[in-house]
């Protein structure tokens, strides 16, 4: 499911071409994976199994031009902003 061919057009960025995500895509265009009752985002997976970190407190954000991408060199680790009360 993580694409290790050419990609597509879309992204082609300096770290080369969006791989898009070849398993399931929801709604709003992010490619995941079931795990048990619940599901992981494909772009958060492709960063732990490139064997980057992710600390408490931060987030993986997805390819701006292909949400379901999962080139690690598209994604971006970023602080979480922190939720507003209700």
């Amino acid at each position: 499911m993580l694409d290790q061919g050419d990609g597509d057009q879309a992204g082609d960025q300096d770290g080369g071409r969006c791989r898009p995500w070849r398993g399931p895509v929801d709604r709003l265009g992010y490619g995941f994976v079931r795990v048990g009752r619940g599901r992981a985002l494909a772009h958060r997976l492709a960063w732990r199994l490139a064997g980057l970190e992710l600390p408490a407190g931060w987030r993986v954000r997805p390819c701006r031009a292909l949400r379901h991408c999962v080139n690690v060199a598209h994604l971006e680790l970023l602080p979480r902003r922190p939720r507003a009360p209700h």
